[in-house]
């Protein structure tokens, strides 16, 4: 829904970010997710349902500050719904890179998981997109060909 509405937006920048989450909070309902695993399957309401093999978004927002991708995972990354009042010390871990400290967030690493969502609206890398109801996400170790020149 941010990074939707962040597109539409004249301005850019960190700023202007805050704002529109500090506007859309209030209204925001919670997504209904089902995750299942091999050998898990919860259902929950969150705020956030991310699918992470790196720890950053960029500005500095670590969003699962464990991730390596190189170690064959993948982290769902999930952050419950809280109080507004609770919102600085929610953005004070993802800043400081201690968001798996937090009583708000969960960060599940996983090879494979399916996950299934009530709103169908997501981002990738900021660009906002509509999904299936139905995710199936897994981990294909060794299949990324990379090309580098003589330098």
């Amino acid at each position: 829904l941010i990074a939707d509405k962040f597109n539409k937006l004249a301005k850019r920048g960190f700023w202007n970010y805050v704002k529109l989450i500090t506007k859309e909070f209030y209204s925001f309902k919670p997504i209904q997710i089902s995750i299942e695993l091999p050998n898990i399957k919860r259902e929950m309401p969150v705020v956030l349902c991310t699918v992470a093999n790196a720890s950053e978004f960029g500005n500095g927002f670590c969003i699962s500050p464990q991730s390596s991708v190189t170690d064959g995972k993948i982290e769902l990354c999930l952050l419950k719904p809280f109080a507004f009042w609770k919102a600085p010390s929610v953005a004070y871990h993802f800043f400081k890179k201690t968001s798996h400290k937090s009583k708000f967030t969960e960060i599940i690493p996983v090879e494979k998981a399916r996950i299934i969502i009530d709103q169908q609206i997501a981002h990738y890398d900021g660009e906002p997109f509509k999904v299936r109801k139905e995710l199936n996400i897994q981990v294909v170790p060794k299949s990324l060909n990379i090309l580098v020149g003589k330098k």
